[in-house]
């Protein structure tokens, strides 16, 4: 999400996930760069993956078994960085109440 559209975002959106911006970097022990990365990762893997749905949605009949299992790994993919995001949020926020 570019940085003018993170601002529009609530910070509960940034926080939990809503496809927007799954982490809230924060100033001290959380690299801005990295909660950049993982949300950019994030949305080139949901992209990849609407990518592969729409196209088999062109096509008659059931989609090829090899297809079908490119869009679950994907899934699995993105719920893992989610995951991962999350973790380091929290991680960052309990560095940032550290005297």
């Amino acid at each position: 999400v570019p940085s003018a559209d993170r601002r529009k975002l609530s910070s509960h959106d940034r926080r939990v996930g809503t496809g927007h911006c799954i982490v809230e970097p924060l100033l001290h022990g959380y690299s801005l760069l990295m909660a950049d990365k993982l949300n950019a990762l994030l949305e080139r893997l949901k992209a990849h993956q609407r990518t592969l749905i729409l196209a088999m949605a062109e096509h008659d009949g059931l989609p090829a078994q090899s297809a079908i299992r490119a869009v679950a790994e994907l899934e699995n993919v993105i719920a893992a960085v989610e995951a991962v995001a999350v973790e380091e949020a929290d991680q960052a926020r309990l560095l940032a109440r550290k005297p």
